[in-house]
This record gives structure tokens, sequence and C-alpha cells, in this order.
């Protein structure tokens, strides 16, 4: 898919930013946008439309973006969502990631960020800025996992260090010789040993237990 024809809700109760941001979308090729001002319209627009990314504040009055998300999961669990927020606490950035969110970027980000992040989240990838690595990086302190409990094999290690990259689970395959099917079995036994649900949470898992190098990813 070409990235540019895809199809953008953007969600934030100020007029005046929506307005901006469609403005750098649009002089970026991204021509195809619906506006919302908060979570309730939000719905109202998903009930008629499948969007190929959600850009979405956190604070709007109505419904937020917390309480949007767990909607949004859903009505359609597999809907990309940025989030575009002035939050920048360790708590909401934990619980955006843990929600299930592709990205998460600060409205004072450069406009070319923004555009990165949406095409790198297009084609499959995850998205955070700098200041979000920082933030996560300083809670990744603690260490839950016993190993002697819970043993990865050394497939599943592999695949969860590149798992914890941006490459899709396609390309994760091709890396490792194997089909998408195996990668698929690799995912599935790890959301099952530690109960995890995404993609994010094998990345919070796998840099909290410190199984791959958070630099390195």
């Amino acid at each position: 898919m070409q990235t540019e024809s895809a199809q953008i809700i953007l969600v934030d109760d100020h007029q005046l930013l929506r307005k901006g941001l469609i403005k750098i979308l649009n002089a970026n090729g991204f021509t195809d946008i619906i506006e919302a001002a908060n979570g309730e319209e939000l719905l109202e627009i998903l009930k008629n439309t499948s969007p190929d990314i959600i850009l979405l504040d956190l604070y709007m009055p109505k419904m937020n973006g917390f309480e949007s998300i767990k909607h949004i999961k859903k009505v359609n669990p597999h809907a990309k969502v940025l989030v575009v927020s002035m939050l920048d606490d360790k708590v909401s950035i934990i619980q955006m990631i843990k929600s299930g969110v592709d990205g998460y970027l600060l409205k004072d980000s450069d406009p070319k960020e923004i555009i990165e992040a949406i095409q790198i989240i297009l084609e499959g990838g995850n998205f955070y800025s700098s200041m979000v690595n920082e933030r996560l990086n300083s809670v990744l302190l603690d260490n839950d996992y016993n190993k002697d409990q819970h043993i990865l094999s050394e497939r599943e290690l592999e695949f969860l260090t590149y798992a914890s990259s941006d490459l899709t689970y396609k390309q994760i395959a091709e890396k490792m010789f194997v089909s998408v099917r195996t990668i698929d079995g690799y995912r599935d036994s790890i959301y099952q040993k530690f109960n995890i649900k995404t993609r994010i949470g094998l990345v919070i898992f796998a840099l909290k237990n410190k199984l791959i190098n958070y630099f390195e990813i």
C-alpha cells in the first residue's frame, strides 16, 4: 500500500491544532483525513469506516484518549493508533503502550518526525520519540523474570530480539529462515508463558527482564 493513500482519523479537541496538522499531512501527500473532536465522535465515525491509522490526543472532553483506546480495541482490535499528546509522564506513556498503541509522540515534535511515525506504523512498525524511549528506559529497572520457572528456547529468544525492533513479522520470518506461521508460533508461545497480549507487551517484558539490550533495538 502506498502510505500516502492511507485514510487517517485525526482526533483532538483543539480545532486550531487539527487544522495545522492537516496542513502538514496534506503537504506530505496525505489527503484522506477525517476529523473528530473527542472519543465519542471517533466511535461514531468508526461505525461506518475502518481507517488505516488514528492520530489520537489523550486529554479531550466527553471521552478522552484513555477511554477511547479501550473502545477502539473492542471495535477494531487491529486498528493502528498513534498518540499525539502533550503528556510526557511515565504513567501515561506506559499505560498507552500497554493498551496496544503503535506509537507515541509529543505535540511539539518536529513535523518530519510525525510523518516518519505515520509511515513506519502504516508499514507495520512501531514508533516512539526519543523522549518516550528515555521514559521507558528509566522505569525498566526491576527484574521479576524467573529464568528457572519459564524457559525460553534459543529460537524464542532470537525471535524476541527481532520482535523488539521495527521489523514486521514477515521480515522477522525471512531473517530467521522460517515461515510466518512458525513466527506466529514463537509469538503465541511467549504470549501464553508470560500472559502477554500485544507486541508492545513483548518489548516491555524483554527490556524489563534484560533479555535484550535496550540500546541495540
